[in-house]
């Protein structure tokens, strides 16, 4: 595998599905093979890299943000929710706005694996939350929705929002959702 190049996380993938197999092999099967436990041994993986902002970098991207637009507050409101509560962004982009117009400042939010969590929001994003809903004209339901003919925002709508902030606030970094989550 090293010969061939591969890379030390494709390599652990395959020794550990090799592992694995061995293991079936021996305790299933009931084969005498390698024990996989102290016979293959997996390699050291690099601790991964975590990219996230400083807090003058959040900062210099709040600040470029122009809130007197539509698209705009949508986007303040976005960024708010993804630094302040470490929402995914599938999860953020899945909130409906009833919650925050009852004045609740925690919801209840399906994650990745279907797992139920708790999401708080600190009194500063609620601020942002309520003030875009005033703007809002549409009753539908969900909280982040497209211009013109309402409908639920998705993913592939960001992209072209966050390279514009990224270039408009000098940031050097990568700037997507999940760095917000991390941040």
């Amino acid at each position: 595998l090293v010969d061939a190049n591969l890379g030390v996380n494709r390599i652990y993938s395959v020794l550990m599905a090799l592992k694995l197999f061995l293991k079936f092999c021996r305790q299933v099967l009931k084969f005498a093979c390698l024990d996989p436990d102290t016979e293959v041994k997996l390699p050291q993986r690099p601790k991964p890299h975590v990219h996230y902002l400083t807090n003058e970098e959040v900062q210099r991207i709040l600040d470029v943000i122009n809130t007197n637009t539509f698209t705009g507050l949508r986007l303040r409101v976005l960024v708010e929710v993804l630094v302040s509560t470490g929402l995914r962004i599938s999860e953020a982009l899945s909130l409906d706005r009833g919650p925050f117009e009852q004045e609740q400042s925690e919801v209840q939010i399906i994650g990745k694996g279907g797992k139920p969590r708790t999401a708080f929001f600190p009194d500063s994003t609620l601020q942002w939350i309520k003030k875009f809903l005033y703007y809002r004209s549409d009753d539908f339901p969900a909280l982040f929705i497209t211009t013109g003919i309402p409908r639920r925002l998705n993913r592939t709508d960001l992209s072209k929002y966050f390279k514009q902030l990224r270039l408009k606030a000098g940031i050097d970094k990568p700037l997507t959702p999940h760095i917000l989550r991390h941040t």
